[in-house]
């Protein structure tokens, strides 16, 4: 069979394709032509070099042929159609390239065999011009002590690399090299010692081969053929600098034109040659590189880059490359003297990305802009009521005064350092607008300090709020800006939560005057929250008297005293050895949960999420003709239907969103609500899910790589999920409830003894709660036996238990293997299952998260709680056991989920409302009892 061959010879690093060209075609006028692979037919009237080498191959091969001249005459043609014959060949007289190619390889097939036959025989070699003379040796002809030379009549394996570099520069011998150095090869030498100044000789010297090679190993240019000429033409053509659109191996004058161009755009020395600082560079620029007409999907990010620089291209961007975007890539290419090209190359996309994804600074246009203002705000820095996502002179200038007022450096953007700083005050902050819980400490503490914002405050920080906050600031010294900072807060707090004393206004304080009156030191007949001087002047008079330190202050001993002589309830004070700060830095350390944001979705980055279509997400849901809920009705659906989401659109507000879907669904263009329906979507990498549509925000949580989540809303960047009820709090939110000031009271009842409430109204506590009702009982026995609450043992397992209707709660099968382990019972394993016990847990006990039912029904077994009375029981002895008598002396509910004693330890719950939860209804039940009980309250103060 007949092989097409393409002959490419390495030369040092360089690989060259020797390109057939027509035979009557000379070097000179190869060279112009540019781009162009012409057909290779040798026929009757063709001459030139490759003419000798077709018959010198043919006399090779035992063909009657003459070598007189470089003619292809009507001998050659006879020959010709012989050889064509004897293949098996169509007789047409005619040779184009693959029969040329066949007509050599198989003479030197022959030539070869002969070389290994006998080194004594007349050897067939590569004819050139003419009939190669007998030849005694194979190696270089060389006098004693002269640098060896190449010459007509040698066979020297250096003549291949001879050849090549000839045919890089220009000076093709022949497209199949071999080691003969013939006629052709010594004109060609000439040819090129002529044209680079050297003696013409036709002979290859030392420094003829040395000059040729350095010629053609080194930098590219103007009359070179080489490999790597065809990657330099793709690269310029990137560039807008096309040579051709077929590139070959040739570097001619256009090639050298568009290069100069190139190295003039640039700033590189116009020389026209491809050295390494112009190859470095065109490297460089064209990893990635997009120019006008380009489709690609990085040219959307390119436009949403250029739209933050304040060269916008279009409210919509698509993938097109236009004109406007060459127009505006060429406004950004000027204003950061890089060459005005219009081109997108990587030095430009690497620049555009670096300032458009950097620091927020002067003359960006960008969503978070908006937020800095609020930001900024806040902070005192106020900067527009207008907050637009411009960052022009006056955000710049409000910036330097934020850096110059907290020792930042002062340059107007806002990096790392200054981000950090704002988020800092303005997480810590409290401002006008926003809802929060702390906001009604903070309004309880400016009450109690003479600020009353409300009688009954709520989480919104109004108008009113701010001026008392403001009034409050001026008052103690501090600037009066109207928001709550935390200095701000800080000092109100440290204030507030001081013992009682004069000027302050709190509840407690119509108990301590009541209680003075009740002891003989009446203060007024119809006492009020206020601490005034009277009361002061009372209480010293009864510090006096039952020799305490004199100061009019309600201190702890004061409180205890009064406590002791007027009624039954009792506050203590536990001294934590650390401070708050302290405290909460190690409970963040220890993964806190909190089920406060239950209801709010939350983000994820697009980047790491592979969406696999929409479904829909509840149970018999409406496809509507319209985004409203009076419109018809096409189809019902149940869960888990697939669909095609189109977009989303604004609708009828349904769960207080008025976002819809517009989907696609049985050829039918439809509607559904966003929380009826979603994505379905795969991680594709370990990913932490926000609050908000920002890497700035608040971290929820971590989903792993390959897990399957709930797209309700697809972003660009971000999208908006479904997310669990259990996430990681804020600090402030752990704050709020570590805080022993905050919440209820009753969190630090002490639970080290029986309330002596009786089993009748236990019951009564009980109705309704399912397994625990009827229960009293069990509870009171469980106090006696252990010394624990039983108001607390039922609030807490009512908790647990979800009012008893819990599996631990309503009792589980447990029954042992063959191999005597444990196994929960199910219709597949009983028959194989002994020892089948029905177990019950109220208070959650082993029932951790990864597997509460295994866990918690496991313990139950093993330790033998088989009735819900059991349960209650043993229970109550293991809390008994393991918290409140244990070595850190955890007999308060507080004290139980936070251990003061040693922050971050043994602690009950990760909830961080958990204590508060219990509190609820232990409380209401304190309050419904029909004696009044002793209380003592072991608070916890920090240092």
């Amino acid at each position: 069979m007949l092989k097409k061959a393409r002959y490419t010879f390495m030369t040092g690093l360089t690989a060259t394709v020797i390109v057939f060209v027509p035979i009557t075609s000379s070097i000179a006028e190869v060279t112009n032509i540019e781009e162009n692979e012409e057909v290779f037919v040798m026929e009757l009237g063709s001459s030139g070099s490759k003419v000798v080498e077709l018959k010198e191959a043919l006399k090779a091969l035992g063909y009657d042929i003459s070598l007189d001249e470089d003619l292809f005459d009507e001998e050659t043609q006879e020959q010709v159609i012989v050889y064509q014959e004897n293949n098996d060949l169509e007789p047409s007289g005619q040779v184009d390239e693959v029969l040329f190619l066949m007509v050599i390889e198989e003479a030197d097939s022959i030539h070869e065999g002969s070389t290994e036959e006998s080194s004594t025989e007349d050897t067939l070699v590569e004819k050139e011009e003419e009939q190669e003379p007998e030849i005694e040796s194979l190696s270089i002809n060389t006098a004693q002590n002269e640098e060896p030379v190449l010459k007509q009549g040698d066979n020297d394996d250096l003549v291949v690399d001879l050849k090549i570099h000839l045919a890089i520069m220009g000076f093709e011998v022949s497209s199949t090299p071999t080691t003969f150095y013939g006629s052709i090869t010594e004109r060609q030498v000439r040819n090129f010692q002529e044209a680079y100044g050297l003696e013409a000789t036709g002979n290859a010297d030392a420094k003829t081969i040395e000059k040729l090679q350095e010629l053609a190993l080194g930098d590219l240019q103007v009359g070179m053929y080489r490999e790597d000429v065809i990657d330099l033409k793709v690269k310029l053509a990137k560039l807008n600098l096309s040579v051709s659109s077929n590139p070959t191996t040739y570097f001619g004058p256009i090639t050298e034109s568009q290069l100069k161009s190139f190295q003039e755009v640039y700033g590189l020395e116009v020389t026209g040659v491809a050295n390494k600082e112009t190859l470095d560079t065109l490297n460089k620029l064209t990893t990635k590189v997009y120019s006008q007409g380009d489709r690609h999907s990085d040219v959307i990010k390119l436009k949403e880059h250029l739209a933050i620089m304040g060269l916008s291209v279009s409210s919509n961007p698509t993938t097109l490359y236009g004109s406007i975007t060459a127009s505006q890539v060429k406004q950004f290419q000027i204003a950061n003297n890089l060459p005005a090209t219009g081109i997108a190359d990587q030095v430009t996309i690497n620049t555009l990305s670096q300032q458009a994804t950097g620091p927020l600074r002067e003359g960006m246009y960008h969503e978070d802009v908006s937020d800095l203002k609020l930001k900024l705000e806040i902070a005192g820095f106020a900067v527009s009521s207008s907050r637009t996502t411009y960052f022009g002179p006056i955000t710049t200038s409000q910036v330097k005064e934020f850096q110059a007022a907290y020792g930042l450096t002062v340059d107007g953007i806002v990096g790392p350092a200054t981000l950090g700083k704002l988020n800092e005050i303005v997480e810590n902050s409290l401002y006008s607008g926003m809802r929060d819980s702390r906001v009604v400490d903070l309004k309880i503490h400016l009450a109690i300090m003479g600020y009353p914002v409300s009688d009954n405050p709520t989480s919104l920080y109004g108008s009113i709020t701010a001026d008392r906050v403001k009034e409050f600031q001026s008052d103690n010294g501090l600037k009066p800006t109207g928001v709550a900072n935390r200095e701000t807060i800080d000092l109100l707090s440290k204030l507030a939560n001081r013992p009682l004393q004069q000027g302050m206004y709190h509840e407690d304080v119509i108990k301590i005057k009541e209680q003075l009156a009740t002891l003989g030191y009446g203060v007024s007949s119809s006492p009020t929250t206020y601490f005034g001087s009277i009361t002061t002047r009372q209480l010293k008079e009864f510090q006096g008297d039952h020799g305490l330190e004199v100061t009019g202050i309600a201190d702890s001993k004061t409180l205890e005293k009064l406590e002791e002589l007027s009624g039954k309830e009792v506050i203590t004070y536990y001294q934590a050895d650390r401070t708050l700060n302290q405290a909460l830095s190690t409970q963040m350390g220890r993964s806190p949960q909190t089920d406060k944001y239950r209801n709010q979705n939350a983000f994820v980055h697009a980047d790491y999420v592979n969406l696999s279509g929409g479904y829909i997400s509840g149970d018999g849901v409406n496809l509507r003709t319209s985004p409203n809920l009076t419109s018809s009705v096409a189809a019902n659906v149940p869960r888990n239907t697939s669909i095609e989401i189109l977009g989303t659109t604004s609708g009828a507000t349904v769960s207080g969103s008025t976002t819809w879907f517009e989907i696609r669904y049985n050829g039918q263009t439809l509607y559904v609500h966003s929380s009826l329906a979603g994505y379905r979507a795969t991680t594709t990498a370990n990913v932490n899910v926000r609050e908000s549509s920002s890497s700035n925000s608040h971290v929820f949580g971590r989903v792993s790589a390959g897990s399957t989540i709930t797209v309700v809303k697809e972003g660009n960047t971000w999208h908006e999920i479904s997310y669990g009820a259990w996430r990681n709090p804020k600090e402030s939110d752990v704050r709020e409830y570590l805080n022993p000031n905050n919440n209820d009271k009753f969190q630090h009842l002490v639970l080290s003894s029986s309330v002596g409430v009786s089993t009748s109204q236990l019951n009564d506590f009980l109705r309704g709660k399912r397994v625990l009702e009827g229960q009293g009982q069990a509870f009171s026995q469980a106090s006696k036996e252990h010394d624990v609450n039983e108001l607390y043992l039922i609030a807490h397992a009512i908790l647990e238990t979800g009012h008893g209707s819990s599996d631990l709660a309503q009792g589980i099968e447990v029954g042992r293997n063959s191999s005597g382990d444990l196994e929960l019972v199910t219709s597949s394993n009983r028959s194989r299952l002994s020892n089948i016990r029905t177990t019950y847990n109220m208070y959650g006990i082993a029932a951790f998260d990864s597997s509460p039912r295994r866990g918690g029904a496991f313990y139950a077994y093993n330790a033998g709680w088989f009735t819900p009375a059991a349960a209650i029981k043993g229970g109550a002895g293991w809390i008994a056991d393991r918290y409140v008598y244990n070595n850190h002396g955890q007999d308060t509910i507080y004290k139980m989920r936070w251990n003061p004693s040693s922050p971050g330890t043994h602690q009950y719950a990760t909830d961080i409302a958990w204590a508060q939860k219990q509190t609820s209804t232990m409380k209401n039940m304190y309050n419904q009892l029909d004696f009044n009980p002793r209380l003592h309250f072991d608070i916890v103060q920090y240092r």
